[in-house]
């Protein structure tokens, strides 16, 4: 064992380890007063061997520390370290094992807080210094980063000394940036920092030097590099290694491994010289070729260069610091030494030069891919012709690791220059698509193929995912995901999450409550993603029957981009795994392959889902690859000769120009081209331009490029802005297009949505300059957060009104005993208040009787419920008023029907139509194809008037020369012959003034009369005309048709007025212009029950019996008028006399 101790080479520690310990173990079996053993020295060193154990390590560090290998100073050290222990344990060693207990615990909790609070001492100093450290750091919110040395200009002799003493203290703490991700468990010094730039990726590696420079560099260099990889090996330099050191001889590969595996665009080497300034063979300086360290030099650069794709940047020798010496440098400026004295005291002449001729001469041999950073011509003075490592009030720009200072770091400036954050044409790409779309959404007759903006972004998007995904490439699958979906999530989700919850309070706030219900279920979607999927037929019509405007109809572009984010990955990964003439066809394969299911789908399918869209988002990346075939931006033709290059300038400049000027003649073309050409020229132009758009001076020009800055605030925040406008002030009120119902002139309607569009653009800048640069600069972590919270929130803002719904929607589908407005006797004026507002809110949904099966695929709105065994068929057809009817006629009538068949189309009649509304004269032929399929024996026309109240022709009240009644009567003529018994016609009745609706109650409140109210609701709108086209074509038609009057039922006599409520409060209309429940259930349902009875006895009384019973009762009437008018008279007489 005493051999083992004493041997000069280190043994094997496997080996000896256990021997060492088996040998322990079988000598204390067999020393048992052993004399060697027990002599007095060694029993008095085991007696004092737990005070010398803690002591003499503190001692062994001062000295290496003060005197490094002096092997008298170590001596030294070790003969203190015993002569202390003798010290302690002869006194306060022995003197605390005779305590008692308690004594003892109170010492050693007494001991115990005096640590702690001497160990803590600078607790607060330090906490608040590291804070101002940490406010340097990456995720600070700034664009631009507070000095990382805390130094300001009034500063003196003191606070140099104060902060030397923290830059020594700290050291590389305060130099560390956080968010390096490692990059594997097999070499914990690998790490990622994943930045916000898109061009770039850089490694940096070395010795301590790396760790001391990383912060600075990766604040400087975050906006244009996406990546920057690290590698720090203390004490090891990536060029060589002194055949003596076998850690850094062995770390010599892992360099070489980290290089390859990281395949940079640009990589620096960070290193306080150590092999490389070692002693030239035979001191000659001239023969490099023959010496080892430059050979070893040499051979590791050409193992790294093949994986740099630019360039190569190595830091070169310069003198170090006396690390002793540092700490005085302030307090002896303060003392009056010159700056001279104290410049010699703290340089060390050690050999630096060999290291600046080695680093000239492999820099010169490898040319332009190599350059050297020079830190001396930094830290020269003219004035004392000498370098100075501190500057005039004594702030050092070293620390005593030998270190570069914060200080120090301030000093020098970064060789590589990367100031720009993005590659601007594609911004200007970007920004001309956001105008693009903004200019169809606020004036799409005036630029109604802008809709070709959104196209660009998917391509956009392409390029970006594969710029993602390539610089990642040589990671592991689940690195390459990880990375992947946390960088896109981060940008997408937490501003995505916040416009959804602003909007639903807006919603809740300020549009109309017919608005609600639609817009609570499209946030769900939203929420989800999945506003791109195909609505049921039921869903898509009530979405039109609604008052209401989508305000996250936008969130299906991107729906789409999340939907191919778990797509892309492994389309990017199989691709990669091919050959480069296989991938071509790869991917140009599944181009085809998804366009043409584009093509051959419907124009829905093609236009919501993902697969027939990912041809566009890999023409993106297709142009990433052959702009960038290594994965990075490449700098086009640097190696032609002059005239080629200019060649070539030319003719990308003319390229660019056409696409350009095709591309803008595409948008501002005032008439719809057909999408099938110009979608799929639009996505490829925006390909190709991308090819050619580097540095474009149009495209880099600021007023497009900070477009694109805010294109994503801007889409997500103009469409509900869009939709508030368009339902205030567009001249489509509602989405119907008649004069009659035009609020506002053509000019007032511009003005408001211009207003409505600068209103979008500050507010979208409002959200770019702060919230979003906000939540792009803090950590990944905060981020989660963040998102976690805001969905929390938006699911339960957008479902706070789940409970209510759900007994809503239960009652809807219950039985058809039902009572549909659910208002009963004791119930107040706020119960009126709130049950007008939940009419307003699920208007046709409260309305709808499920069970209606589609006829036809032909035709999605023509549909059946069975009845109860009757013996009718009845139809039910026309515009929202059927929906709004239908559920009351069907629970009416549904006994005396086999059959009930329902048709209703969205703002058209069945009678009549305007010439210019395209949509509603195709539809008056269905409307006949549907009563002649149908066949009823009873049909009812459901109408709320547009067309039959338009001005006579001419102003002309003879109908014979009217073109409206003309084309009733000829309708009308159509529909008879496939009626077998009766069609029953809704007459024209004023148009409630919906706006108004939710004002009856507050009225009511503040103590206006019914009539005052009344008033306000009733819009004069020319339902007359409507009355007298009616009246004229019933009378024509004769007993086959009948009109179906609700004026009567409205009229007041006392006011002598409608009236559109109850005494209560309870409208009979909401604000959809709909009958509301409680204007069906107590105006009308007993109307239709008097129809339901005489239909039950014209269908159950066949003519001959009919007739039977007739003359029965005509003769009995005639009999009991006789037997009366006897009695009467009778009674007459007596009473006179007779």
């Amino acid at each position: 064992m005493a051999f083992v101790v004493t041997y000069p080479i280190e043994m094997f520690p496997f080996l000896v380890r256990p021997v060492f310990t088996c040998f322990t173990g079988l000598l204390m079996l067999v020393s048992v007063d052993d004399d060697f053993l027990s002599n007095r020295v060694l029993t008095y060193i085991g007696d004092i061997s737990y005070s010398l154990y803690l002591i003499h390590w503190p001692i062994y560090a001062y000295t290496k520390l003060t005197f490094e290998n002096n092997p008298y100073a170590l001596g030294g050290g070790l003969l203190i370290s015993i002569i202390l222990a003798v010290i302690v344990y002869e006194t306060y060693e022995k003197w605390y094992l005779k305590l008692s207990n308690t004594t003892c615990a109170l010492l050693i909790v007494f001991l115990f807080l005096i640590n702690v609070v001497l160990i803590n001492k600078d607790a607060i100093q330090d906490m608040n210094f590291m804070n101002e450290m940490g406010k340097n750091s990456l995720n600070s919110t700034k664009e631009t980063f507070p000095r990382l040395d805390g130094v300001t200009q009034n500063m003196t002799f003191d606070d140099a000394t104060r902060l030397n003493k923290m830059w020594n203290k700290f050291d590389i703490e305060m130099m560390i940036e956080p968010g390096c991700v490692q990059r594997t468990p097999k070499h914990s010094r690998w790490c990622d920092y994943e930045l916000k730039g898109d061009e770039y990726k850089i490694a940096i590696f070395g010795n301590s030097y790396t760790k001391n420079h990383h912060k600075m560099f990766v604040q400087e260099c975050k906006n244009r590099a996406y990546n920057i990889t690290m590698d720090s090996e203390r004490g090891c330099e990536p060029l060589a290694a002194s055949p003596n050191d076998h850690s850094c001889v062995k770390k010599l590969s892992e360099f070489v491994e980290f290089m390859d595996s990281s395949k940079p665009d640009y990589a620096f080497i960070f290193t306080r010289f150590f092999a490389v300034s070692d002693p030239f063979k035979d001191n000659n300086s001239s023969d490099l070729e023959h010496d080892r360290t430059f050979n070893e030099m040499k051979s590791q650069l050409n193992k790294f260069l093949p994986n740099i794709k630019k360039k190569l940047y190595i830091l070169d020798s310069f003198p170090r610091a006396n690390a002793g010496y540092i700490s005085r440098v302030a307090a002896d400026l303060k003392n009056g030494k010159k700056i001279e004295d104290i410049s010699k005291t703290l340089l060390r002449p050690d050999g630096y030069e060999r290291g600046r001729i080695r680093h000239a001469a492999l820099v010169k041999e490898c040319g332009d891919k190599c350059e050297l950073i020079d830190y001396l011509p930094l830290f020269w003075k003219n004035s004392t012709n000498m370098y100075q490592y501190f500057d005039e009030r004594g702030f050092s720009y070293f620390t005593s690791p030998n270190h570069l200072s914060a200080h120090g770091i301030e000093l020098r400036e970064t060789l590589l220059t990367m100031s720009s954050s993005k590659r601007l044409d594609l911004q200007g790409i970007r920004g001309f698509a956001i105008i693009s779309v903004l200019l169809f959404h606020f004036f799409p007759n005036q630029f109604p193929n802008g809709y070709l903006g959104v196209d660009q972004f998917f391509v956009l998007s392409g390029f970006l995912m594969c710029m993602l995904l390539t610089k990642t490439e040589n990671l592991s699958i689940f690195s390459i995901l990880t990375i992947f979906y946390s960088r896109r999530f981060k940008r997408i989700l937490p501003l995505y999450l916040l416009i959804i919850f602003i909007t639903m309070i807006a919603l809740y706030s300020i549009y109309p409550s017919t608005s609600i219900l639609l817009n609570q279920s499209s946030a769900n979607k939203a929420l989800l993603f999945l506003s791109n999927r195909a609505q049921t037929g039921d869903e898509d019509y009530y979405k039109k029957l609604s008052v209401a405007m989508d305000l996250f109809t936008h969130t299906w572009s991107l729906s789409v981009e999340i939907q191919f984010y778990f797509i892309v990955p492994f389309i990017f990964l199989i691709g990669n795994s091919l050959d480069t003439s296989t991938k071509s066809v790869y991917y140009i394969l599944l181009g085809i392959i998804s366009f043409s299911y584009s093509t051959i789908s419907s124009q829905h399918v093609a236009f919501n889902s993902v697969f027939a869209r990912i041809w566009q988002f890999l023409i993106g990346m297709i142009a990433f690859m052959i702009s960038t075939p290594f994965g990075y931006s490449s700098e086009l033709m640097n190696s032609k000769e002059d005239g080629e290059e200019d060649n070539m300038n030319v003719s990308d400049t003319l390229s660019k120009f056409l696409l350009m000027i095709s591309m803008l003649i595409i948008l501002v073309y005032p008439d719809v081209l057909p999408s099938s050409i110009t979608r799929p020229l639009f996505t490829l132009f925006t390909g190709i331009l991308m090819l050619f758009s580097i540095d474009d001076l149009f495209l880099c020009n600021r007023f497009l490029t900070y477009f694109g800055d805010i294109s994503y605030s801007l889409y997500l925040i103009h469409w509900p802005v869009y939709a508030f406008v368009k339902l205030n002030y567009g001249e489509e009120y509602y989405g119907w297009n008649f004069n009659f119902l035009r609020l506002q002139t053509k000019s007032r309607k511009i003005s408001a949505l211009s207003t409505g569009l600068l209103l979008s653009i500050l507010l979208a800048i409002l959200f770019f300059e702060t919230y979003e640069k906000w939540y792009l600069s803090i950590s990944n972590i905060n981020v989660a957060a963040l998102i976690i919270v805001l969905f929390i929130l938006n699911v339960a803002l957008v479902n706070k009104d789940a409970a209510q719904d759900q007994f809503f929607m239960r009652q809807i589908s219950s039985n058809s005993t039902f009572k549909m407005d659910g208002v009963y006797e004791n119930m107040t004026i706020e119960d009126a208040e709130r049950m007008n507002n939940i009419w307003n809110k699920y208007d046709l949904l409260m309305m709808i009787e499920p069970g209606c099966i589609k006829r036809t695929p032909n035709h999605n709105r023509w549909c059946d419920f069975r009845g109860e065994n009757g013996e009718l068929k009845i139809a039910l057809f026309g515009n929202s008023y059927t929906m709004n009817h239908h559920k009351m006629v069907i629970q009416e009538c549904r006994k005396q029907a086999f059959n009930i068949s329902m048709y209703s189309e969205k703002g058209c009649e069945p009678l009549a139509a305007d010439p210019e509304d395209s949509n509603c004269v195709e539809k008056l032929n269905e409307f006949v194809e549907y009563i002649k399929d149908s066949n009823p024996d009873y049909a009812f026309m459901f109408t709320r008037f547009f067309i039959i109240n338009e001005p006579f022709s001419n102003n002309n009240t003879n109908l014979e020369q009217d073109r409206t009644y003309l084309e009733m009567r000829k309708q009308l003529k159509q529909f008879l012959p496939f009626i077998k018994k009766k069609l029953y016609i809704l007459d024209s009745i004023p148009r409630v003034i919906a706006d108004n609706v939710d004002t009856i109650v507050k009225n009511l409140k503040s103590g206006k009369t019914i009539e005052e109210i009344s008033k306000t609701l009733i819009g004069s709108d020319g339902y007359e005309r409507g009355r007298i086209r009616h009246s004229a074509l019933v009378k024509e038609c004769g007993n086959k048709c009948e009109l179906i009057d609700y004026l009567p039922l409205f009229w007041n006599k006392t006011i002598n007025m409608v009236q559109y409520f109850d005494e209560r409060g309870f409208s009979y209309f909401n604000s959809l212009y709909h009958l509301s429940p409680h204007g069906i259930e107590h105006r009308f349902k007993d109307e239709y029950a008097r129809f339901s009875n005489w239909m039950l006895l014209d269908s159950s009384v066949s003519p001959t019996l009919f007739s039977q019973l007739f003359f029965l009762f005509s003769t009995s009437f005639t009999s009991i008028c006789f037997i009366l008018i006897n009695v009467f008279t009778a009674d007459l007489m007596i009473s006179l006399g007779y």
